[in-house]
C-alpha cells in the first residue's frame, strides 16, 4: 500500500511540474505580446517568430519539426520531380515503339490526373497539391510542345498554333502565381514564355514573346514588390534576346550573328523602357532605394551590351540616330523621375547615360576633329544640368569625361586654334559656375574646380604655342599670366593668382630652356622688360596688400 501511495505522489508531482512548465511558457508568450516597445508591429511580429523558431528547436520538438518539414516538403518535391521524369520517359518509350498518338494521350491523362488530384486534396495536403499542380502544368507544357517541336513526325504542322496552345498551361501557372502569391511560380511562368520564344525560332514573334515576359515581370514587381524576380527576369530577357541575335544556336546548331538586324533594336528599346519604368510607378515603401539603384544599373549594363553587339554588327556606319533617340529618352526620363522626387542618384544616372549617348551621336555626326569642339560645348551644358539637378554625380562624371576628351585631343589630334580656345572658354566658365553655385551641389572639395582651372591655363599656353610665331610665344605667355592676375583682382579669387604664378614659372622655364638661345638681342630685351614689369607689378600688389592687412 505504501508503495502504491508513493507512486501516486510521484505521478502527481510530475504532472504538477509539467503544468507549471506549461504555465510559464504561456506566460512568456503573453508577456511578449503585451510588451510595450518603440519598435513597430512588424518588428514585434519578427521577434515573436524568432522566439517561436527558438522554441521549436529546443530538444525533441526541434527534431520533430525538421523531420516533418523534410518529409512534407523535401520528399514531396523529390516525388514530384521523379513523377514528372517518369512520365516523360514513358512517353519517350512509347514514341520509340512508333506509336504516334499514344505518347500524347499518356501525357494528357497524366496531366489531368495530377491536376484533378491537386484540386480534390487541396485542403488536406496544401503543400503537396501546390507542387503537383505545378508539375502538372510543366508536364502539359512538355506534352503540347512535343506535338510539333523536337519530333520527326509532328501531330500539329503549325508551330504558331502550338505556341498559342502553350499559353494554356502558362496562363494557368500565372493564375496560380497570383492566387497563391508564389514568387517561384512567377519565375517558372516567365521561364516558360522565354523558352517558347527560343523554341519557336522566328523573327518578330519570338521577340514579341520576350516583350510579353518583360511586361509580366514588371506587373508582378509593381503588384507584389518581387524585386529578386525582376532582377532575374532582366538577365533572362536580355540573354534570350542575345540568343536570338546570334541566330538561336539552340535550335539552329551554330552560333553566328544574323545576316540582317530585322529592326530588333526596337524591341531592345521596349525592354529597356519596361524595366526602367519601375521608377515611375508608386511601389511599396518596403523596397529600399539601393534595390532601385541595382535594377537601374543592371538594366543599363545589359541593355548596353546587347546594343553594342547590334551596333558593331549592323549599324557601324549609321548609328547616330540610335544614340540620339537613346539620349532623348534618357534625358526626358531623368526629368520625369526627378519631378516625382525620386532619389537623386537615379535621375542623375539617366542624365549621365543620356549625355554619354549624345556624345556618341556627336561623334557619329561630326567626326574628328570637329567632335572635340562640340563635346567641349556639351560639357558646359552638362555642368548647367548638374546645377539644375543638384547632382554631384553628374559633375564628377562630366569632369572625368572632359579630362578624357582633353587628353585624347592632346595626344591624337594636331593643335587647332578654334578647339583650343573653345576648351579654355568652357573650362573657365565651368569653374565659375561650380564656384557660383557650389552650395546647390554641396561640394566639399575644390578638386573639380582646380581641374577646370588648370586645364584652362594649360590649354591656353598650348594654344598660344601652336598659333603664334616662335618669337611671340614667351611674350604671349607673360600676357596670359598677367591676365590671370588681373582676373584674381576682379573676381577676388586666389586661385587665379596661383594660375598666374604657374604661368610665370612656365614662362621662365621656356625662356631659359628654349627662347634664350634663339631670340635676337632686341627681342630678348623686350621679353625681359615685359617679364620684369609683370614681376615688379605683382610684387608691389602684394606689398600694398600686406601693409593694408597690417594696418587693419
Amino acid at each position: 500500500m505504501k508503495t502504491n501511495q508513493g507512486d501516486e505522489i510521484k505521478s502527481t508531482k510530475t504532472l504538477q511540474d509539467e503544468i507549471n512548465s506549461l504555465k510559464e511558457r504561456v506566460q512568456s508568450l503573453e508577456n511578449l505580446f503585451n510588451k510595450k516597445s518603440s519598435d513597430d508591429s512588424g518588428s514585434l511580429y519578427q521577434n515573436f517568430r524568432q522566439d517561436e523558431y527558438n522554441l521549436s528547436f529546443n530538444g525533441e520538438s526541434g527534431a520533430n519539426w525538421f523531420e516533418s518539414k523534410l518529409g512534407e516538403i523535401g520528399l514531396g518535391l523529390l516525388g514530384n520531380i521523379v513523377l514528372l521524369f517518369s512520365i516523360i520517359f514513358l512517353m519517350s518509350f512509347t514514341q520509340d515503339l512508333e506509336y504516334r498518338f499514344l505518347p500524347t494521350i499518356i501525357g494528357f491523362v497524366a496531366v489531368i490526373g495530377t491536376l484533378v488530384f491537386s484540386m480534390y486534396y487541396a485542403e488536406s495536403y496544401p503543400t503537396l497539391t501546390k507542387m503537383l499542380s505545378t508539375s502538372g502544368l510543366l508536364l502539359a507544357y512538355y506534352v503540347i510542345l512535343k506535338m510539333h517541336f523536337f519530333t520527326e513526325d509532328p501531330l500539329i504542322a503549325s508551330g504558331g498554333f502550338v505556341i498559342l496552345l502553350l499559353f494554356i498551361p502558362i496562363g494557368l501557372q500565372l493564375y496560380n502565381t497570383i492566387k497563391n502569391r508564389q514568387e517561384l511560380g512567377a519565375c517558372i511562368a516567365i521561364t516558360l514564355i522565354l523558352l517558347s520564344s527560343v523554341f519557336y525560332n522566328t523573327i518578330h514573334t519570338s521577340l514579341f514573346l520576350i516583350v510579353v515576359a518583360a511586361a509580366i515581370s514588371l506587373y508582378f514587381f509593381i503588384r507584389y514588390s518581387w524585386w529578386r524576380f525582376l532582377i532575374l527576369s532582366i538577365f533572362m530577357v536580355y540573354i534570350v534576346h542575345s540568343i536570338w541575335l546570334w541566330n538561336n544556336p539552340i535550335m539552329n546548331g551554330t552560333a553566328e550573328l544574323r545576316s540582317y538586324h530585322h529592326y530588333n533594336v526596337i524591341y531592345l528599346f521596349i525592354y529597356g523602357s519596361i524595366f526602367s519604368s519601375t521608377l515611375v510607378f508608386k511601389i511599396k515603401d518596403s523596397i529600399k532605394n539601393s534595390i532601385f539603384i541595382s535594377i537601374t544599373l543592371i538594366n543599363a549594363f545589359c541593355f548596353s551590351l546587347v546594343l553594342l553587339s547590334n551596333v558593331l554588327a549592323y549599324f557601324e556606319e549609321n548609328y547616330t540616330l540610335i544614340f540620339i533617340l537613346i539620349s532623348f529618352y534618357c534625358l526626358l526620363f531623368s526629368i520625369i523621375i526627378k519631378s516625382r522626387e525620386v532619389k537623386l542618384f537615379v535621375p542623375a544616372f539617366y542624365a549621365c547615360f543620356g549625355f554619354m549617348a549624345l556624345s556618341v551621336a556627336v561623334f557619329g555626326f561630326f567626326g574628328f576633329p570637329d567632335t572635340y569642339l562640340v563635346l567641349a560645348l556639351q560639357s558646359l551644358l552638362v555642368v548647367s544640368t548638374a546645377l539644375w539637378f543638384r547632382s554631384k554625380i553628374i559633375v564628377v562624371t562630366n569632369t572625368m569625361l572632359f579630362l578624357g576628351i582633353l587628353l585624347t585631343y592632346l595626344f591624337i589630334e594636331e593643335s587647332l586654334s578654334t578647339i583650343n580656345y573653345t576648351i579654355v572658354f568652357v573650362s573657365l566658365i565651368s569653374a565659375r559656375l561650380l564656384n557660383w553655385k557650389k552650395e546647390r551641389l554641396t561640394l566639399q572639395t575644390e578638386i573639380l574646380r582646380n581641374i577646370y582651372l588648370f586645364s584652362a591655363l594649360s590649354i591656353l599656353l598650348y594654344a598660344l604655342y601652336g598659333s603664334l610665331p616662335g618669337k611671340f610665344i614667351t611674350i604671349s605667355w607673360i600676357a596670359a599670366s598677367g591676365l590671370f592676375f588681373l582676373l584674381s583682382v576682379i573676381l577676388k579669387n586666389v586661385k587665379y593668382r596661383w594660375l598666374g604664378f604657374i604661368g610665370i614659372f612656365a614662362t621662365v622655364v621656356y625662356l631659359l630652356m628654349v627662347d634664350l638661345a634663339q631670340m635676337d638681342v632686341v627681342y630678348r630685351i623686350v621679353v625681359f622688360l615685359f617679364l620684369a614689369i609683370l614681376s615688379i607689378s605683382i610684387s608691389v600688389y602684394y606689398t600694398r596688400r600686406i601693409k593694408k592687412k597690417a594696418s587693419s
